[in-house]
């Protein structure tokens, strides 16, 4: 091969033996660069909005911070949400000052509808859990102990006098 021949090859493939860029061949064209990695995909819109609202449904109590916290997002989201789905913050803040008057008047309710012919039909387990429940209920409202620890602090006393016993004989 002449010199010439030599420098035109040289030119066409490059000097690490790839295919120059100014290159006018087809077949020495470039290679494709492989894909770029895929990013993680995105959840589906809508993921934390219900998420908000599950929440803010389970716990009315919640703050919009709080709730954001929990879903992973920030709480200007949690207020716009709660906007476009209708829930008021102020309807719950209402809720949480009443609740007790709420819970009273939904109570005197379901007790109202309550027959003898229905704790007739309760089963057994039924009206001793519902007395238990009533019990405690009833003792809270005067003010009174719901569990009995006056045997527990004579346990405590009884455990006390012979560790104290011990005590004296190891000495």
């Amino acid at each position: 091969m002449d010199r010439e021949a030599e420098e035109a090859e040289q030119a066409e493939v490059g000097q690490e033996g790839k295919p120059a860029e100014n290159a006018g061949s087809a077949s020495m064209a470039p290679k494709r660069k492989e894909p770029a990695p895929k990013t993680p995909k995105r959840k589906p819109w809508g993921t934390k909005a219900k998420a908000v609202i599950e929440i803010k449904e389970k716990h009315p109590d919640l703050t919009t911070r709080e709730v954001g916290e929990l879903v992973g997002c920030d709480h200007s989201h949690v207020v716009k949400v709660l906007a476009r789905w209708g829930i008021e913050q102020s309807k719950n803040e209402e809720y949480k000052e009443n609740r007790a008057d709420i819970l009273a008047g939904v109570g005197r309710k379901i007790l109202a509808t309550i027959t003898d012919e229905d704790i007739k039909k309760a089963s057994l387990n039924q009206k001793v859990v519902s007395y238990g429940i009533l019990y405690d209920k009833e003792r809270l409202e005067r003010g009174e102990s719901t569990e009995n620890i006056t045997a527990l602090h004579a346990d405590i006393a009884a455990i006390r006098a012979i560790k104290g016993g011990e005590n004296a004989k190891s000495m």
